[in-house]
């Protein structure tokens, strides 16, 4: 029986370390599937920001230059002011007397009201392409990637100084995507590109 025990012995053991070294690999394994999956995730979420960003960022430029050319340039001032001067000339010959200043006062005075309504109704709704810029902006805002954050606040500037500065908005563009395209850059490849650069 000891012969038996003895000749088992080695077999047992070696089936023993084959099946912790089967289990470890499986093991191993899962983790790089999860670790895969998980960093998946995170590049598509990462996707996912940079074009929502881009598109508030071209929403609100749209918004804001249509809000600019109706109601922000001196042409629109203007205009409203020849509206306004031609309607007080009517208002003005309509009436007669004394009773003519004041209705001409009162036919400028309902334009420029018209005008100002309207101009704040647009105004106002510049509010939804806003707030979609801040929802896509802060969680690029929290990335640790170099130059994204950066870029981010360069975009944000632009768009607080004009929307229709298109060169310095692309210049902010320009830089976000190349620090996005960056990040989203294996680490492999990005090795690759920095020691072609220093050739």
């Amino acid at each position: 029986m000891n012969d038996v025990l003895i000749t088992a012995l080695p077999s047992t053991a070696v089936a023993v370390a084959l099946l912790f070294l089967g289990g470890w690999e499986n093991e191993r394994r899962t983790r790089r599937t999860e670790a895969r999956k998980d960093a998946a995730a995170s590049r598509a979420a990462f996707e996912a920001q940079i074009e929502e960003f881009v598109g508030a960022v071209m929403a609100l430029k749209i918004a804001g230059i249509a809000h600019d050319t109706l109601y922000g340039g001196w042409r629109a001032k203007a205009v409203v002011i020849v509206r306004a001067l031609g309607e007080a000339v009517s208002a003005h010959a309509g009436a007669s007397g004394r009773g003519a200043v004041a209705a001409a006062n009162r036919a400028a005075g309902a334009v420029v009201d018209r005008w100002d309504q309207a101009s704040a109704a647009s105004a106002a709704g510049l509010a939804a392409p806003l707030t979609r810029l801040g929802a896509a902006a802060a969680p690029l805002m929290r990335r640790q990637e170099p130059g994204v954050k950066e870029s981010v606040e360069e975009v944000l500037a632009a768009l607080n100084s004009d929307f229709s500065d298109e060169e310095r908005i692309t210049r902010g563009l320009t830089a976000f995507n190349e620090a996005t395209q960056a990040a989203l850059e294996p680490p492999a490849a990005s090795r690759r590109r920095r020691s072609s650069r220093r050739s």
